[in-house]
């Protein structure tokens, strides 16, 4: 003896699996449409110049030079001395701003020596949030970097 309930059984799978089609059809077009990954530009060649990067960090330890990165909402300061904490002076440097989360944001500035081996500029973020700053020294053919992640209110 069958059951009146008993012929829907059928459907019931059927529904059951266009519901999970249904539902990753929904995940996949967010997935595509919402996609704001940063890309490496050029990664192949920055691979290949990895061991240049290592060299240069091996030369920037060697300098022992200090530097200490400040932000206070609208200027980065960089003050930089050398091994035997003297003020580098008339050095050339640069900060580059990343945004952190977005790309297409990305700036940079150069900071003026203002004496004492204080190197500042005023900066205007276009957006909110975290960013990096990277700071790019040249001076006496020597090259200095320094990073730091700043919260920009």
């Amino acid at each position: 003896m069958t059951n009146k309930n008993d012929k829907w059984i059928p459907w019931y799978f059927v529904l059951f699996f266009a519901t999970i089609a249904i539902c990753d059809a929904v995940f996949v077009g967010l997935a595509l449409s919402t996609h704001r990954g940063l890309v490496t530009e050029h990664a192949y060649q920055k691979g290949l110049e990895y061991n240049h990067t290592i060299a240069a960090a091996e030369q920037q330890d060697g300098l022992n030079w200090q530097g200490r990165l400040e932000f206070d909402q609208s200027i980065v300061s960089l003050f930089l001395r050398d091994a035997n904490d003297q003020p580098i002076q008339r050095a050339e440097v640069t900060a580059y701003m990343f945004r952190v989360t977005q790309d297409g944001y990305d700036f940079d500035r150069p900071l003026i020596y203002r004496g004492n081996g204080l190197y500042s500029s005023p900066v205007v973020f276009p957006l909110k949030g975290q960013w990096d700053i990277t700071v790019s020294v040249s001076w006496l053919d020597s090259y200095y970097q320094k990073k730091q992640r700043i919260f920009v209110k």
